[in-house]
C-alpha cells in the first residue's frame, strides 16, 4: 500500500487534479481513457460508485468509489 501511496503523491505533489485523476484511475480500476470522460453527474457518492460512461465496447458499467476518493474528489 505504501508504493501506491509514494506513486500516487510522487508525481502529482502541489497537484490536487492530477492527484484526482489517478486516484480515479486507480481506485476505479479505469483505463486512462475512460477517466477522462468522467463528469460530476457520473458520481454517486451516497451509494459509493462511479458510472463509467465512455468505457471499452461500449457498455456503461458501475466501478465503486472509496471513501477516501470521495473526500479527495470533493476536496478538488
Amino acid at each position: 500500500m505504501a508504493e501506491v501511496e509514494r506513486l500516487l503523491s510522487g508525481g502529482t505533489e502541489g497537484n490536487l487534479r492530477a492527484r484526482a485523476f489517478l486516484s480515479c484511475v486507480y481506485g476505479g480500476g479505469l483505463r486512462l481513457s475512460e477517466a477522462t470522460h468522467i463528469q460530476i453527474k457520473d458520481l454517486d457518492s451516497a451509494r459509493h460508485r462511479l458510472l463509467v460512461s465512455h468505457p471499452k465496447g461500449h457498455r456503461q458499467r458501475y466501478t465503486l468509489l472509496s471513501d477516501n476518493l470521495v473526500s479527495l474528489l470533493r476536496d478538488y
